[in-house]
């Protein structure tokens, strides 16, 4: 299932821009002479004076592409501000980890290598793991009072496995690669 999203992933950015691209004319087409003799007079017929007589100014009015160009534009800028508020919510909570209670946790979670830090925070209501560089568990302060020594090692673990996998980053690239084409 991931190679088929991947796939649609890299078609929805390359087809675009092969579509974009200058064709060339095949090769084995004949160039029509810029004039040709008509069968029934004997006048020659000018496809460039025919043109001239028969192009009109555009009509003025709305520019179709320079309104959905438009459009699209302000749909990614909305698009890179939810991010970059998302980024900033991401940052207070990291900020706001009041208490490292890596070596409590590690007591009770017996059989499990943490080797990132464990915060606890009174401001989250799900754990999280937040970092790509440096990640950090956070737990929300009341449930790691609440959680017996086996939930609290089960709910670590899952966060050791996202930071393995290294999801966080993952999200991020993926966030960002499919910022042109979110709308779908």
């Amino acid at each position: 299932q991931h190679t088929v999203w991947v796939a649609a992933l890299v078609a929805c950015v390359i087809l675009p821009v092969m579509s974009a691209m200058p064709r060339r004319a095949p090769s084995g087409l004949r160039r029509m002479p810029d004039t040709v003799k008509t069968a029934g007079n004997n006048t020659a017929f000018s496809l460039d004076a025919l043109l001239d007589r028969t192009q009109k100014p555009a009509a003025r009015g709305v520019n179709a592409g320079a309104l959905l160009a438009g459009g699209y534009g302000a749909f990614l800028l909305v698009r890179v501000i939810a991010l970059s508020l998302a980024w900033r919510r991401t940052r207070r909570v990291f900020a706001a980890a009041s208490a490292e209670v890596t070596d409590e946790v590690r007591a009770r979670c017996a059989g499990l290598e943490i080797d990132v830090p464990v915060l606890a925070s009174p401001s989250l209501e799900i754990p999280m793991t937040v970092g790509a560089l440096r990640p950090a568990i956070f737990i929300p302060r009341a449930l790691l009072d609440e959680l017996s020594d086996r939930a609290l090692g089960a709910v670590v673990g899952h966060e050791l496995a996202h930071i393995r996998r290294r999801d966080f980053l993952l999200n991020i690239v993926i966030e960002a690669a499919t910022l042109p084409i979110s709308f779908h």
